[in-house]
């Protein structure tokens, strides 16, 4: 018996199933259990941080130009992400204009600043609209697994707390969490 076809549904389902819809990149569920599996490995010395990514003003773009310009925004920013963190990462969208990315391996502020530089330039190179009038900007919250917190919760709940220091400041910036 010929079984590709069952084999290749089953494998379509799977990816339907564990991905966003919109943008590809894994869903919240997904990503959360796969960021959680891997910093609950006790079989190695686990390093990491957490990038939690909101779009800035991003209502604006869906009320000026329409949702299928907010679509195609968040392909695009689906496929920077993916460039910036090429490998040894978890990247996921967890809302309408939130993404997170899990970056393994790594205890190094300097590498991070790098990636979050690398972020925040990939969104300033995003103009939209027919006349490029409308920039887009992003706000990143970091935080270190696992000095910032040693579950996801914990993680992405600091993670969080820097995004919104980030807007305070002014948006279109990163900022790591910090205890104070």
């Amino acid at each position: 018996i010929n079984i590709n076809k069952e084999k290749w549904e089953a494998d379509e389902l799977l990816f339907k199933a564990q991905r966003d819809s919109l943008t590809e990149l894994f869903n919240k569920g997904n990503t959360q259990s796969m960021i959680e599996e891997y910093i609950n490995n006790k079989e190695s010395n686990v390093s990491g941080a957490l990038f939690v990514i909101d779009v800035d003003n991003f209502k604006a773009v869906n009320d000026n130009l329409g949702h299928l310009a907010g679509d195609k925004l968040l392909k695009s920013i689906s496929s920077m992400l993916s460039e910036v963190f090429y490998e040894n990462s978890i990247i996921g969208r967890i809302g309408g204009d939130e993404f997170v990315v899990f970056l393994k391996d790594t205890n190094s502020e300097e590498v991070l600043y790098k990636k979050a530089d690398e972020l925040v330039s990939g969104f300033r190179r995003d103009f939209i609209g027919e006349t490029k009038e409308f920039r887009v900007s992003g706000s990143i919250g970091i935080a270190m697994y696992p000095q910032h917190g040693k579950s996801f919760k914990e993680l992405f709940e600091n993670a969080d707390k820097a995004v919104y220091l980030a807007k305070k400041k002014g948006k279109d910036m990163y900022c790591l969490f910090n205890e104070e």
